[in-house]
């Protein structure tokens, strides 16, 4: 294929999506990562696209701008709740398990103080103060501290990570598509999420339904390995369908 026609296929890409991912398109027409790349800088030079991290966004296209995490605690937050109820249900008593950074998992923290002989790992500093005078055993990850976001990031944990025989990894997501699965906002978050994932028996997804269909920055690998996904009643039933079909267990917390 010649570089004109690719660059071509790569922005009627842009027209369908928000955004077009590196290692997706390398594996798409065939090349090295590095030609992706090179072809991503000329096709910004000349105000076609724009670069961002792993990838690229179409040029016309307006990042939102930053929402606080108290501030996102609020947003949806009967959703949240109901879905944080919800799943809290799939817990037992006497698991080990992870609870992500976020605003749902949060919610989820909330229904487990008085479940006894439960060990919780986070990266979340809301959900320690929430469990910190709870029944619940809770060990923190390590590593960088996002101030703005109340969470740890970064490879220090990973050695606690091995340490626990892990049943259940609960997380969240910036967006979830059928096409790249579960994305994050960040490539930290992102890289941890998918350790989460590599590390339990099961994984379980907690997600208000508005994020269906979206994809944001960066992808996570094996977010094929979730097991059952926890949503509101919102959920459209073509995207009810979609996930089933996909073989997921979805369950529905109503609001």
């Amino acid at each position: 294929m010649l570089t004109e026609e690719r660059r071509n296929q790569m922005l009627n890409l842009l027209k369908v999506s928000n955004n077009i991912i590196v290692k997706d398109l390398a594996e798409h027409f065939e090349v090295s990562v590095a030609t992706i790349r090179r072809d991503l800088t000329e096709l910004e030079k000349v105000g076609l696209l724009k670069r961002v991290y792993g990838g690229a966004v179409a040029a016309e296209y307006q990042a939102k701008p930053y929402i606080s995490f108290m501030t996102r605690v609020s947003e949806f937050s009967k959703e949240k709740e109901a879905i944080g109820r919800e799943a809290s249900k799939l817990i037992k008593a006497d698991d080990t398990i992870i609870l992500d950074m976020g605003t749902t998992t949060l919610q989820l923290a909330k229904y487990l103080k008085n479940l006894q002989s439960l060990t919780v790992l986070t990266n979340s500093l809301p959900i320690i103060n929430e469990l910190i005078d709870s029944r619940v055993t809770v060990f923190t990850l390590g590593g960088r501290v996002r101030l703005n976001e109340y969470s740890i990031v970064g490879s220090l944990g990973l050695e606690t990570l091995k340490s626990f025989h892990i049943n259940k990894a609960i997380i969240g997501c910036g967006g979830f598509s059928i096409e790249h699965g579960i994305t994050q906002y960040s490539y930290d978050v992102a890289q941890l999420t998918g350790h989460f994932i590599t590390h339990c028996d099961k994984a379980i997804l907690v997600t208000d339904s508005r994020k269906f269909g979206k994809n944001v920055s960066v992808k996570i690998e094996n977010s094929n390995r979730i097991d059952t996904i926890v949503t509101d009643s919102n959920i459209s039933n073509e995207w009810k369908r979609k996930l089933l079909d996909q073989g997921f267990n979805v369950v529905i917390a109503n609001t």
